[in-house]
């Protein structure tokens, strides 16, 4: 009878902690969907972005591996809490765009439009970030994320999957980067 109490709890725990990027992003559809007015929009990926930022606080950091270390406890705890709060972000980001698209800096903001790049870059693997290329390309294109991010976006795409940097051979321009990196990787640009 004890072992079933047990495997009660293992089973519960198990479940608790397991990840959300593999939950299905109808968690906030309805959240998302009621998003009506372009004020509301641009407070949900403030939000967002506070949100990622927050978790990454330097000077918490910095604090925690000074009084702790980084082997401990403490300083594992702070990166589990920002990997699931970027496990969180990537739900609600990637259900935003799939509803309204890439946000427009014009319409939004700077940070409502940055947010949803950032919580992709920061995502913890290859996969999302190639599902969301077509999202980030457009918002690339209608000028909403700038020729850097969007090239640094990339850039950490290829050392992801080829475990390198790219080596672009001398003098070049950002553009050609740009389209050197989604050739290399293999990226889908047409709509």
């Amino acid at each position: 009878m004890r072992s079933y109490g047990l495997m009660s709890i293992v089973l519960f725990a198990f479940l608790s902690c397991k990840n959300h990027s593999e939950q299905p992003t109808l968690e906030y559809k309805e959240e998302v969907e009621n998003l009506k007015t372009d004020t509301l929009k641009k407070a949900y990926l403030e939000a967002i972005f506070k949100a990622d930022q927050k978790v990454r606080d330097t000077q918490e950091e910095q604090s925690i591996a000074s009084k702790y270390g980084r082997d401990s406890q403490e300083y594992q705890y702070r990166i589990n809490r920002m990997k699931e709060t970027d496990a969180i972000n990537l739900q609600k980001t990637e259900t935003y765009l799939n509803n309204w698209g890439y946000p427009n800096k014009i319409e939004l903001g700077e940070i409502a439009a940055l947010a949803p790049w950032l919580v992709i870059h920061h995502a913890s693997s290859y996969k999302p970030r190639e599902k969301n290329f077509p999202f980030l390309r457009n918002g690339y294109l209608n000028g909403d994320i700038e020729e850097g991010q969007f090239s640094m976006y990339l850039s950490r795409m290829f050392r992801i999957k080829y475990g390198e940097r790219l080596d672009m051979g001398g003098p070049y321009k950002e553009k050609d980067k740009i389209n050197r990196l989604i050739k290399e990787l293999d990226l889908i640009t047409e709509n």
